[in-house]
């Protein structure tokens, strides 16, 4: 068993510190819910996470959207900055007459009666509507919940109890994601769930019972004894945590693992797993007894090693004559030069009114394939930045065999952006940089 000091020390030596936890969050639930331990070396280790460009996009859209609320104005340029052209996509889908109406932009929550404080902060209260607004930047309509996952939310149930407490809102209270698209043309859309008290009450009552497992786990201070969900080490682009967590694995004498790195050995099972499959014919589709009587039925069909060493005897005799050999000659083609877009590449800026492309989503699937190629979590892992020739010559694989988009935006935040340059720059003679 750990000691705290022996803790604390291993927490210094990956960044961080043991330190108590005061309150907890609808995020941090979510966390929790995910994988224990990567909440635990969150908040009990307070080791450092990298900033994502994602997350940064999206608080610089919160802060668009919070003084066009309260102020009435978009903040900077509306015609070149991103952020601003994002909210303005999703800004219809708000209540209308929003700026006559009586509204609570970032209000601080606190809820009381769990374990620990349940803290947070609140978008947008519309009183005299009974409506709670929450704004959520997502690149993909995939990613955002539904009304049955509101339903379940965390972060849905505690700021809708709160709000109905704060301003006394009458019943039903109604709770709202408005997304925000990052990327292609900018839009928004709209998810909404009406709660009533007692079904409030019941999402409360679970909210209670995950924040009092959130405070047994971080009572203790060992990260070896605390659960892992290895099935979680991918999501959201990978757990910044891994190394922290092989190493404690690797010392945790109850659950020995390889010397290999944790993250890459599981990789490896995932992709060795659906090699076989793709060996044995087999499709995802299968599952149940079918699946299975599938994979034995295949595996019976495979020839043993006895067997194909008997027929490659039987195909090539001992005595069977040299093979002829046949001299091929290939004639060299001449290279070809590259497609070029009548289209304009865009550099830094968004053009008003035209359907545009963004460079992610070309680039996304690419990289993302680099990635996995390499068993890595994410694209920036690859070793000396290999990855960068990689996504060039799939980058000049994909314009060759896909039509060139008109108006392709290129933002230079993204670590990607200066290589897909150098190939773009070839094929579209147009170029709008902004400059400053």
């Amino acid at each position: 068993m750990t000691t705290p000091q022996a803790a604390d020390a291993l927490a210094r030596s990956l960044g961080g510190a043991l330190t108590p936890l005061e309150h907890v969050s609808p995020s941090q639930i979510a966390t929790f819910r995910d994988c224990q331990r990567k909440h635990f070396f969150a908040k009990r280790f307070a080791l450092p996470q990298p900033a994502k460009p994602a997350a940064e996009l999206g608080t610089r859209v919160h802060e668009v959207l919070d003084a066009r609320l309260t102020e009435g104005r978009w903040a900077g340029d509306p015609l070149l900055a991103r952020e601003v052209l994002i909210a303005r996509g999703g800004f219809g889908h708000l209540p209308k007459g929003i700026d006559t109406l009586h509204k609570e932009v970032e209000e601080a929550m606190t809820l009381q009666g769990a374990a620990l404080p349940m803290r947070g902060r609140v978008d947008l209260v519309l009183p005299s509507l009974s409506t709670v607004i929450d704004h959520k930047t997502t690149s993909d309509k995939r990613w955002a919940k539904s009304a049955e996952d509101l339903r379940v939310d965390p972060q849905s149930i505690c700021y809708s109890l709160w709000a109905q407490q704060a301003y006394d809102l009458p019943w039903p209270v109604t709770f709202s994601h408005v997304y925000y698209l990052t990327r292609g043309q900018p839009r928004g859309f709209a998810v909404s769930v009406q709660w009533r008290k007692r079904g409030l009450q019941r999402g409360w009552e679970r909210v209670r019972g995950v924040v009092q497992q959130i405070y047994d786990v971080t009572r203790g201070h060992d990260p070896a004894a605390v659960t892992p969900n290895f099935d979680a080490c991918s999501k959201y682009g990978g757990c910044p945590f891994v190394a922290a967590c092989t190493s404690v694995q690797a010392q945790d004498k109850e659950m020995p693992m390889a010397t290999d790195d944790l993250f890459t050995s599981l990789r490896k099972h995932k992709d060795s797993q659906a090699d076989d499959r793709q060996r044995l014919g087999l499709t995802s589709s299968g599952s149940g007894n079918n699946g299975k009587k599938t994979l034995i039925s295949a595996i019976e069909r495979m020839p043993s090693a006895a067997q194909e060493e008997a027929d490659e005897g039987a195909l090539n005799p001992p005595d069977a004559p040299a093979p002829v050999k046949v001299e091929v000659v290939v004639e060299k083609k001449k290279k070809a030069k590259p497609r070029r877009s009548p289209g304009t590449l865009y550099v830094g800026c968004i053009p008003v009114g035209e359907k545009v492309t963004m460079l992610e989503e070309i680039a996304d699937p690419l990289l993302a394939g680099i990635a996995e190629g390499a068993g890595k979590a994410h694209y920036l892992s690859v070793e000396f930045g290999k990855w960068k020739g990689a996504f060039a010559a799939r980058l000049v694989g994909w314009l060759d065999d896909n039509p060139l988009p008109k108006a392709l935006v290129v933002m230079p935040y993204t670590p990607c952006a200066s290589t897909a340059l150098e190939v773009l720059r070839l094929r579209y003679p147009h170029v709008v940089e902004r400059v400053g």
